[in-house]
């Protein structure tokens, strides 16, 4: 629409089984050029009239004697995906370190645990072998201990 248009409107409103039809004429004019609505329609007016069958389309130099100048809006895929590979780099070294100290703790709880395993069964074993003595005391590990009880390392403490 390149001029202004009288047209007439019809409404018909209802509620229930009452009715009143209303009408009245307005006329259309065409947004302008110089605002962004008008601009923005004659840009779309401008690449409708381009044949379908072509792939590309071709954007408009000037619309109605104003200089159009088209670019690309950037694409920031690129220099996400870098940042996010330098953040990446960075930590990677600090997670295998922290991967590799849970290993080392774990490599000492395993020794820790075998050998706790080992004395109790050498307590155990010590035990035993002294089950039939009534008295006195035997030397294990560095300390003294009495068999009723009781122990005692050669430096006085236990």
């Amino acid at each position: 629409m390149d001029e202004p248009e009288l047209v007439e409107a019809t409404a018909v409103l209802t509620c229930g089984e009452y009715q009143q039809i209303y009408r009245f004429s307005m006329q259309l004019c065409p947004c302008s050029v110089e605002t962004e609505k008008g601009l923005r329609r004659e840009i779309q007016k401008k690449i409708r009239q381009q044949p379908l069958e072509k792939s590309k389309i071709t954007l408009p130099s000037d619309i109605a004697g104003i200089p159009l100048q088209w670019k690309k809006t950037g694409n920031m895929d690129g220099a996400m995906l870098s940042i996010l590979g330098i953040v990446v780099c960075f930590l990677l070294p600090y997670g295998q370190k922290l991967e590799e100290q849970k290993q080392q703790r774990k490599a000492k709880l395993d020794a820790a645990s075998l050998l706790l395993h080992d004395l109790s069964n050498h307590f155990r074993k010590t035990k035993k072998r002294l089950s039939h003595v009534s008295g006195g005391t035997i030397s294990v590990f560095g300390g003294r201990c009495n068999v009723y009880g009781g122990c005692q390392k050669d430096d006085g403490e236990l």
